[in-house]
């Protein structure tokens, strides 16, 4: 009874952070693409970069000039989808922790 409660709280959480999809997917490809050029762990941010991409699918067209282009990169990821947001929490926790052993 416990794991179906858990579950249940994730899943509220989760439908309720979905009103918040185009703000999290633009922090974490502007936060991931700061943090890349210094030096340091880049596993962190190119995983920001890839779940900014995903979420923000739909919103990239509107991006003068490089909108086309993202827009197909990020369609090109969509397969991908459970895969990066798996990893992005899991490096996000791992973040939180302040755990580098994956650099």
């Amino acid at each position: 009874m416990k794991v179906k409660s858990i579950a249940e709280s994730i899943l509220k959480l989760s439908n309720w952070l979905t009103g918040f999809k185009v703000i999290i997917g633009f922090v974490c490809l502007i936060l991931g693409l700061i943090f890349l050029f210094r030096p340091g762990c880049s596993l962190y941010d190119l995983t920001g970069i890839l779940a900014g991409l995903v979420l923000l699918t739909d919103t990239l067209t509107g991006i003068p000039g490089i909108g086309e282009s993202l827009t197909k990169l990020s369609r090109s990821l969509l397969p991908f989808t459970t895969v990066i947001g798996v990893a992005s929490l899991v490096v996000g926790i791992l973040g939180l922790l302040d755990l580098n052993f994956l650099c």
